[in-house]
């Protein structure tokens, strides 16, 4: 009996000593809790707790680019100058460590990059009526590639000339690409006597959370000549003919 009662105390001993000195863990306040940047340029995110533990603390980010951390403050701010590492966005959280746990927050952080250029060109320059033909989007240095569509659009003579999307690609071989890409895109099309005059675009869509950002080519303009042969064809065959009846 003597026994179990020194093992009740000395419990309740080790509970009175330490038991009210562990404290729960709260996850630390970012903000904004999501970020949108664009490659290259500065980029901060704030992280803060409401109170400081009793116990000793560590407050601090996890990051591809900078690491602050503190024991004595409550807020500690993440801030580069100019953000170019893509993993970034796959792993920036503010942590809050104390002597019996560690709770952290992630940011929502998303990077894109616009492309460098974007040159829309077709095979062949100029297009038969009828025949099969090629235009090429040659998009160089956009980002993130899994996030990249190419939108193809054409002038609308019944709509002022206004153009109008008629088709959209996306790239199945960027789907894993989480960096910036360089892509090569076409479309196949039949040459119609309509698209004689005809402007075409081609455009670099990031389909972000946020929305799209669009980047568009500068337009080309197709000549599809008729079918019939040209002027200076039939003006020889009617030469070849007259000559041919002199002779005769």
């Amino acid at each position: 009996m003597a026994g179990c009662l020194f093992s009740s105390l000395l419990i309740a001993l080790c509970v009175g000593l330490y038991g009210t000195h562990a404290e729960v863990c709260r996850d630390p306040v970012v903000t904004p809790a999501s970020l949108l940047v664009e490659y290259g340029h500065p980029a901060e995110v704030n992280c803060s707790i409401l109170s400081k533990p009793v116990t000793g603390y560590m407050l601090g980010w996890e990051s591809k680019s900078s690491q602050p951390d503190t024991d004595s403050k409550k807020s500690l701010t993440w801030r580069v100058d100019s953000l170019t590492n893509w993993e970034e966005a796959d792993g920036l959280k503010c942590y809050l460590s104390t002597a019996t746990d560690q709770c952290e927050s992630r940011v929502n952080l998303t990077i894109y990059k616009r492309p460098d250029t974007i040159m829309l060109s077709s095979v062949p320059d100029v297009w038969i009526e009828g025949d099969q033909t090629e235009l090429v989007c040659e998009i160089e240095n956009v980002g993130p590639g899994h996030k990249l569509s190419v939108h193809w659009s054409r002038s609308n003579a019944k709509q002022n000339n206004a153009f109008t999307l008629f088709s959209e690609t996306s790239p199945s071989d960027l789907v894993n690409e989480m960096k910036n890409v360089s892509a090569t895109v076409k479309l196949n099309i039949t040459a119609r006597r309509e698209d004689h005059g005809v402007q075409y675009k081609c455009a670099a869509v990031l389909n972000l959370d946020t929305g799209p950002v669009v980047s568009e080519s500068q337009p080309i303009t197709i000549p599809v000549p008729s079918g019939q042969p040209p002027l200076s064809s039939v003006w020889g065959m009617v030469s070849l003919l007259a000559v041919f009846t002199t002779v005769l």
